[in-house]
Order: structure tokens, then sequence, then C-alpha cells
């Protein structure tokens, strides 16, 4: 049985997996239950044409439950080739058996699908019965072989794009904090911005932790409490010190209906959700997809409580909180300031020092 077989039974019967050493860096072997296989072992998944090995399959698989750019920052980091956005969910959807064929992976299962229909085209199916109704010819005459997403979006043969991504990448790197005149008016103007009060949308949801009520007493003073009722209560700010952007002021919301301007929406930088998608049918970006790859999300669940499945799907990252232990709640508000500190400070967000 080829590795790749070995891996996607192993995983379709929830069978262990291990690496011959924790670092998958350093580790050169998986053992697929009583078998063991070279991490450099060619499988049959292409990716452009050239065969990937079976330490960047595992990466894949292992990473599944990642959004693509951390996925990504894994692979640099530990030196294996990471797999394009469709190509990676092809081959995950694959190996966990809910689909039979993917383009990303040859041989096998798909080649023997593949000859069926070429046989079936060439009038050589065995189960083919005879046509002698005219106008049923006619019909199977016209008919046109169906195509899926794939087929239509990266054609009929692969296009190397590799030499656009290298002079972009060389662009970027030798344009980065040079503003473009034929901009200037504008990088002011988003500068001014970056320099208001930015804003954060909590959840209206009635099973949301994190309220109006509680807010200020966890991420200003790091003390969660649980919500009570915010009557009257429709807005409030609090504030935050980091070394890099100094003192800011933030504004916090649970309602869009204070986002009366199209420019409040530019200094929304987080947005707490529990995963119900109806908190975003009014939102400038209701796509939460859309809307999370331009503020940072997060969503805040007790230790032992399920993050809602629909988080799993989007950029967001996942808070969590002690029901009992509060001493823990200054240091993960401190993780929380951090990362959108960091978040911020990429989008090019300025303070008072």
């Amino acid at each position: 049985m080829d590795p790749l077989t070995a891996l996607r039974d192993a995983i379709k019967a929830g069978s262990a997996l291990s690496l011959d050493k924790d670092d998958i860096a350093e580790a050169t072997a998986l053992t697929i239950g009583s078998q063991t296989f070279p991490l450099s072992d060619t499988t049959r998944v292409e990716i452009d044409g050239v065969p990937q090995d079976l330490k960047s399959v595992y990466a894949c698989w292992d990473k599944a439950g990642e959004n693509i750019a951390q996925y990504v920052v894994f692979c640099n980091t530990n030196g294996i080739t990471h797999f394009p956005f469709l190509q990676r969910s092809d081959v995950i959807k694959w190996l966990k058996g809910e689909t039979e064929s993917v383009d990303a992976i040859k041989g096998g299962a798909n080649d023997t699908k593949t000859d069926a229909k070429e046989d079936k085209a060439g009038g050589v199916d065995p189960d083919a019965m005879d046509v002698d109704d005219p106008r049923l010819e006619r019909i199977l005459a016209s008919e046109v072989a169906p195509y899926d997403h794939n087929s239509m979006l990266r054609g009929t043969k692969p296009t190397d794009f590799s030499s656009v991504q290298k002079d972009c990448y060389t662009n970027i790197l030798k344009h980065k904090g040079k503003p473009a005149a034929t901009h200037e008016s504008s990088k002011q103007q988003n500068a001014h911005d970056r320099r208001k009060e930015p804003i954060i949308l909590l959840s209206p949801s009635a099973s949301a932790l994190l309220t109006l009520s509680n807010v200020k007493e966890f991420l200003e003073y790091g003390n969660f409490v649980e919500p009570q009722s915010a009557y009257g209560i429709d807005m409030l700010r609090l504030n935050h010190t980091n070394p890099y952007m100094g003192k800011l002021t933030y504004v916090v919301v649970d309602s869009h209906e204070k986002l009366t301007k199209p420019e409040y929406w530019d200094r929304v930088v987080a947005v707490f959700t529990t995963g119900q998608e109806w908190q975003f049918k009014s939102y400038r970006w209701s796509d939460p997809n859309q809307l999370f790859q331009r503020v940072k999300g997060y969503c805040l669940v007790y230790n032992n409580d399920p993050v809602p499945p629909p988080v799993t799907n989007w950029n967001v990252e996942v808070v969590r909180i002690d029901k009992t232990q509060r001493f823990k709640d200054r240091e993960i508000v401190a993780r929380f300031w951090e990362s959108l500190d960091r978040f911020m400070i990429n989008r090019g967000w300025q303070g008072r020092k």
C-alpha cells in the first residue's frame, strides 16, 4: 500500500499517526498504524505537475484546522512545501473521505474513474444499452461533458505565475514604507483617520459573554464578571496603553446602528462574535469571510465550552477564560491586547505617546 492511501485509511479509521521526532522539521519518518514510511517518500499528490513528499501531505492534514495564513507560516518556518488554498482544501477533503476524486491527486482510484469515464465516452461501457430511438440518439449526440469548478477555474493546461509572484514580491519590498505621490492626499487622510479613536464591536447576542456591562472591567482592569443587563448603555470608552502606539481610547458599541457614517467602519478594529451570522447582516461587510479579513475577529468562550462550529471556519481568534479562576484574567487580557496591538500596527494605526 502506498503511503498516501495508508494515511487516508488511517485518518478515516481514526488510527494513530506519529512522527519519529516531536519537531516535524527534524522528523524523517511517519508511523501509520503498524507501518512506517519515510517522510521523503513521493506521493501521488501533485501541485503544478510536481509530486509532493509525504511530509508536505502530513503537514497539510496536521494543520487542517488552521487558516491558510497560519498554515503557510508554519510550513515556511519548518521548511515544508505548502499547498495553494484550493489544492489544500481538496487534499484535506480527500484524506477525510469526503470525496473520492480530486485533481491534485493522481493515480489510484482517480485513474480508475477516469478510465471508466473514457471507456463510456468511447462507447465501450459494458452497461451501455442500445439506442433505437432517433430522438434519443440526437440528444445523446449533443451531450457535453460536465466540468467541475476546478476545471473551469484552472483551465485545460497549467499556467506558471511564479515570475509574476516574484515581480510582485520585489516591488512590495522596494516600495514598502514609501507613499506614492499620486495618492499623497489619500495617504494623509488615512493617517488622519488612524489617529482617531478605534472602535470595538461587541455581539448583541443574549449568549455573549462580553457585553457593555462588563467589557470595561475585563479589557481595561483585567477582571471578568458575569454579564448583566446593560439597559441604558449604548456606548462606552476604555483606555489601553502600549509602548508602540502609546495611549489609545477605544469606543465600544454592541450595535452597528451607531456606525452612521462610512468612515466609522474604517475605524473598526475588532469584532466579537458568538458564531451567529445574523450579527453581520447589516454590517458594511455582511460576509464573515470578508469581514474578518478587514478587522480582527474574536470569540470569547469558557475553557470547557465548545467553540461554535461556524467560528472554526472564519478568521477568528478564540479567547478562552476560566469560569472560576479570576487570577488568570489579567494574563488572558494581556494576550488579547498583544494580539490586537499587532493587528493595528500592521494596519498603520498611530497613538498618542
